[in-house]
């Protein structure tokens, strides 16, 4: 039987012999693992993990981040805002958002189209505090990005699935 060049002898009397490949590749360390081998060689060349992980990604990612201004409790306010074109982008938004007052913008996330990574015209903001959320609450949905007014809703299962189905269907958000 031949198999990928190598004679096996299915009906050998001695098979520890046969198959014993130690002075194959120990060549004289007793405690090799290639195991540890695979795990400690460097693979990034000295980068550290961010930087590798951005020279695979072709496309920016469409999340802010801006510093937490220090005193705050660190807690974390979320809101969905929609009614955006495919085209704003988080700056836009951060702008927007920025001049109704709010000083401690955390993050902002924006749901994208699986299919071809586009907007779907939506996005969660978190803020730092519950003043903030009601300032967005109030303020934002009279500012006008791209041609359109955004609509503010609280963070909730409800305010999401309005979005995605608006989404898909290509309509406003209904304001019920």
């Amino acid at each position: 039987m031949m198999a990928d060049g190598v004679d096996i002898d299915l009906y050998a009397d001695d098979l520890e012999q046969e198959f014993n490949q130690d002075g194959d590749y120990n060549a004289g360390s007793a405690n090799v693992d290639l195991y540890d081998d695979v795990i400690t060689a460097p693979a990034n060349n000295g980068q550290n993990a961010d930087d590798v992980f951005s020279s695979v990604i072709s496309e920016p990612v469409k999340t802010s981040v801006t510093p937490v201004p220090q005193g705050s409790s660190g807690k974390r306010v979320s809101l969905y805002v929609g009614n955006l074109t495919w085209w704003t982008t988080d700056q836009d938004l951060a702008d927007a958002i920025m001049s109704t007052g709010v000083l401690d913008l955390q993050e902002i996330k924006f749901y994208e189209n699986r299919a071809n990574g586009q907007s779907k015209g939506f996005c969660a903001v978190h803020v730092g505090s519950e003043g903030s959320y009601r300032l967005i609450m109030d303020k934002l949905p009279k500012k006008e990005l791209h041609g359109q007014n955004p609509i503010v809703t609280p963070c909730n299962r409800q305010s999401l699935n309005q979005f995605e189905m608006a989404s898909r269907k290509g309509k406003e958000f209904d304001r019920k």
